[in-house]
């Protein structure tokens, strides 16, 4: 059962983290749209909405068409009446 898994998770940890590596200034902009924007999916035949509520982040000193190094957005996720806190870092693979 998904609500079971999130919440010893959560209790775990805390939080939810996960870290995409991008390899290009495009796909690095195409998933912080898709975060900015907010998405819901089914799961387990209830809606599950991830939302964004804060982010921070790094830019490189030399400027180039996107700037950022790194990108980290405290978000939300909404599920069975629950929210539970979510950490999403997103990385340009030149920072690394």
């Amino acid at each position: 059962n998904m609500s079971r898994r999130l919440s010893l998770h959560s209790k775990k940890t805390g939080v939810i983290r996960s870290d995409f590596v991008c390899p290009s200034a495009s796909t690095f902009s195409k998933v912080l749209e898709l975060l900015f924007c907010g998405f819901s999916t089914c799961v387990d035949g209830e809606e599950a909405k991830l939302q964004v509520t804060a982010c921070d982040f790094s830019r490189f000193n030399d400027p180039g068409p996107l700037r950022f190094r790194w990108v980290s957005c405290r978000m939300s996720l909404l599920y069975q009446q629950s929210s539970h806190p979510v950490q999403v870092q997103i990385h340009h693979r030149q920072s690394l």
